[in-house]
């Protein structure tokens, strides 16, 4: 990106601006996305444990994972038709060309490899609330009836 921004009008606080937060963001998304591989590691435990908990905070995860899911996509798209990258005080031309600079640093088949990854997250969740939402699975998390004819606990 800074090869590409420095043939760009913009000067190099402007491009130091724009790469600083594109490092950041990436080191940000990576950390949550670890962060969001143990919940789900936890869940997926909790689940096969039988616990109800766990079931129900797994829905919640799938409902916001199909949301991020969806947004992922839509941020391939958006990434790719990207046309200005506007920081604080720069004007329409500079911002334009950052956007440009910034589109064409990327691999070709970045943008298409994030859209399509996101695109199978948005399947997965997908296919673990229908899981979830199978007979077996109500049956799985049943609690269980106390067995007949045992004597009571004194």
């Amino acid at each position: 990106f800074r090869e590409r921004a420095a043939q760009t009008d913009a000067g190099a606080t402007e491009v130091d601006a724009v790469a600083a937060a594109i490092r950041g963001l990436s080191i940000a998304m990576a950390l949550l996305a670890l962060l969001f591989a143990a919940l789900l590691v936890g869940l997926a435990v909790g689940v096969l444990r039988g616990s109800r908990a766990a079931r129900v905070m797994t829905w919640i995860v799938c409902g916001l994972g199909v949301l991020c899911g969806c947004c992922g996509v839509l941020g391939s798209v958006s990434q790719a038709t990207v046309t200005s990258l506007s920081s604080g005080d720069v004007d329409a031309q500079t911002a334009e060309q950052l956007g440009r600079a910034l589109r064409e640093a990327y691999p070709g088949w970045w943008l298409a490899t994030g859209g399509g990854l996101s695109g199978l997250q948005l399947l997965g969740y997908i296919a673990i609330a229908v899981l979830l939402a199978l007979p077996a699975a109500n049956a799985f998390f049943r609690i269980p009836a106390p067995p007949a004819g045992q004597p009571p606990a004194t």
